[in-house]
């Protein structure tokens, strides 16, 4: 009797165990789901943040107008041209009453106004008359000078001026000669220098003495820088 009352006992004091065994994992289990819960509530919630509308931006544009800078000419610094040694230099008389053949129309006759080259040297204001074995002239009105001077040869450039030579010869109005004979060539000038006081008129007469070329007719005689004063 008092076995089986243990027994009993033993029984329901295992049935207790259990009860209270339960409880606990039963517990737990609650306790994990609402940890779980939670977690899903505060972990998985999806935050939405609303972003800043976009600001516009302002493009400011200047507008720069350029001055355009002076040009500076490239010949600022640089010398000034050197003239030609070359080209004739127009010469001036020496007295200030004297003037140039060349700046003169003559009373009769041809000739041509242009410089000439002797031997080298220029003469800018110059006058050439043609030269042939008959003679060429040309008159001018000399009327308040009393001098005529030159320096005559015949004209480098000339046609059959190699080996050539003439004379020029000067005239009053009557034909006669006046002041000594210029001797000409091409290899140098001559000094012609003449007396014209009294003379209303004088011709000037070139004349071929010598042909350098046998078949040369003619050759130009030059007065440079031809004066009357």
């Amino acid at each position: 009797m008092d076995l089986d009352k243990k027994t009993d006992s033993d029984r329901e004091e295992r049935r207790r165990r259990r009860r209270w065994g339960v409880i606990p994992r039963w517990l737990e289990v609650l306790a994990i789901c609402m940890a779980t819960v939670a977690a899903g509530f505060f972990g998985g919630r999806v935050t939405v943040v609303q972003a800043d509308a976009p600001t516009p931006t302002a493009t400011i544009t200047a507008t720069v107008t350029a001055t355009p800078e002076p040009k500076v000419s490239a010949n600022v610094d640089t010398d000034p041209p050197t003239d030609d040694p070359t080209r004739p230099e127009p010469s001036t008389p020496e007295n200030a009453s004297s003037v140039y053949l060349a700046d003169l129309d003559p009373v009769e006759g041809d000739r041509s106004v242009q410089p000439i080259t002797v031997h080298g040297r220029h003469y800018a204001k110059s006058i050439t008359l043609t030269c042939s074995s008959s003679g060429t002239s040309v008159v001018y009105s000399t009327s308040g000078y009393t001098q005529l001077q030159a320096q005559a040869a015949i004209v480098a450039d000339s046609p059959n001026a190699i080996g050539s030579m003439g004379t020029i010869k000067v005239t009053n109005a009557a034909g006669d000669p006046i002041g000594k004979d210029a001797t000409i060539q091409s290899s140098k000038a001559t000094e012609l220098s003449v007396d014209v006081t009294d003379q209303d008129q004088i011709q000037i007469a070139c004349v071929m003495t010598k042909s350098g070329d046998e078949d040369g007719w003619y050759f130009y005689g030059g007065l440079g820088d031809a004066t009357l004063s």
